[in-house]
């Protein structure tokens, strides 16, 4: 091979190669910016699921609750053109506050109301109760008043810390018959503090025409509530967790 022919193979060869890295520079770079479009997206996508869990968990995860498996909840998918992340809300473990109150119930000629467990949120206080009509009217429940949580029938108030927690949301809505309990979940404001004993409140709720409301208080007093709060105080937010969760990708 002549020395011209040489050089422009080598020429040939030179340029091939840069293309190649040229090629290779602008597949990255397109990455690069595909990846950072993926985690602008994901991080727009958990602040919105904070503030839709801060405002209704229940629907945001949702949460359903009965006697045989307890409470259950939907993982939530956040999916980007590149991740996909999958979100649920932290399982009862072997250490929670076991729900159980004093009173176990209230029960009159008119009606029962039995808490049946609890679930400690960063979004939430979350208690199952079962409502009961023994009257030959149909109970309408209205436990909540959103325009003015404070108003509501049922609150909750921390004994240690004098703090109140009202209603956010609930899925017990509808009409109750006699002999058809109805189960459910309600939730409250989330602990801001941790505390060892705390008070589920119903006051002056209506259960018909004509008939006198409903007064009762349920007191939870558990060894592991305390910790249990600590540890949800710790945690943290939706969007810190993904944040966390795309750096160690």
């Amino acid at each position: 091979m002549g020395w011209k022919k040489l050089m422009r193979s080598m020429n040939s060869a030179q340029k091939q190669a840069e293309q190649s890295q040229a090629r290779k520079t602008r597949a990255e770079e397109r990455r690069r910016v595909k990846v950072g479009k993926s985690v602008d997206l994901a991080m727009r996508k958990a602040s919105k699921l904070e503030t839709s869990a801060n405002r209704d968990v229940i629907k945001t995860f949702s949460i359903s609750y009965d006697r045989d498996n307890g409470f259950r909840s939907k993982p939530v998918i956040l999916k980007t053109e590149m991740f996909s992340l999958s979100l649920e809300l932290i399982r009862k473990g072997n250490s929670s506050p076991d729900g159980s109150s004093h009173p176990p119930f209230f029960q009159n000629d008119l009606i029962k109301l039995e808490p049946l467990d609890l679930l400690v949120s960063q979004w939430a206080t979350i208690i199952a109760l079962e409502i009961s009509n023994f009257t030959d009217e149909t109970l309408t429940l209205r436990l909540i008043k959103k325009t003015n949580p404070a108003e509501s029938s049922l609150f909750l108030i921390d004994v240690e810390n004098g703090k109140y927690y009202y209603p956010i949301s609930t899925d017990l809505k509808g009409d109750v018959v006699n002999g058809f309990p109805r189960t459910g979940i309600i939730t409250f404001q989330p602990f801001e503090k941790p505390t060892r004993a705390f008070q589920l409140r119903v006051s002056s709720l209506r259960i018909g025409k004509k008939k006198a409301p409903v007064n009762c208080v349920f007191e939870f007093n558990d060894e592991n509530l305390f910790s249990e709060i600590t540890d949800i105080l710790s945690k943290p937010t939706i969007p810190q967790y993904v944040k966390q969760l795309l750096e160690e990708l």
